[in-house]
């Protein structure tokens, strides 16, 4: 994608979050404060940008063999998680909520976005209490060990869990370092 292209892409996915400003447990997602954060990983060889809220944080877990974990956090508390391998499984079908133990999750809509310039469809979940939303495609940029990625969220409201998809489809390559050579 052109470089003017995917600065006007991404700046109607932060218009499209700031709508409605939804809240998550007292924290308000705005358009004021976004910064692209880098998902790197050295000895892996990925390297990757989101744009999120200026005070979330990404953890990186690499010491997987042929796999890396990115987690999006505000504050202590994970908040949404990138898998980049050959290997993603659907999390909603087995996953207990850590909002509220032992409460299984139940199909509640379907969605689309675009990521990386590729059509995408998530599945979102409720389990009575909070949401849980993911999707999992071919990565378009793959290398020999990163075939497909796992994006998700867990969220209080539905608002929230779209303004995340929003958030996710600002997930791209990093743009390569230009060398002086």
């Amino acid at each position: 994608m052109k470089p003017h292209k995917l600065l006007i892409f991404a700046l109607l996915a932060v218009a499209a979050v700031g709508c409605g400003q939804p809240k998550q447990n007292g924290n308000t997602l705005t358009t004021a404060s976004y910064l692209s954060k880098p998902l790197t990983s050295e000895r892996l060889e990925m390297n990757y940008t989101i744009l999120l809220p200026e005070n979330y944080e990404v953890e990186t877990e690499d010491w997987f063999e042929d796999f890396i974990v990115f987690y999006i956090k505000d504050g202590e508390k994970t908040v949404g998680g990138i898998y980049v391998g050959n290997h993603p499984s659907a999390m909603a079908d087995k996953f207990t909520s850590n909002l509220q133990d032992s409460i299984e999750y139940k199909l509640y809509d379907e969605t689309k976005s675009v990521i990386m310039s590729k059509k995408t469809k998530w599945k979102i979940y409720f389990n009575g209490v909070s949401y849980f939303a993911e999707t999992i495609m071919k990565n378009p940029h793959s290398a020999h060990w990163s075939k497909y990625i796992h994006l998700w969220t867990e969220q209080n409201d539905t608002e929230t869990i779209q303004s995340f998809i929003a958030l996710f489809s600002t997930f791209q390559p990093a743009e390569p370092a230009h060398r002086n050579d």
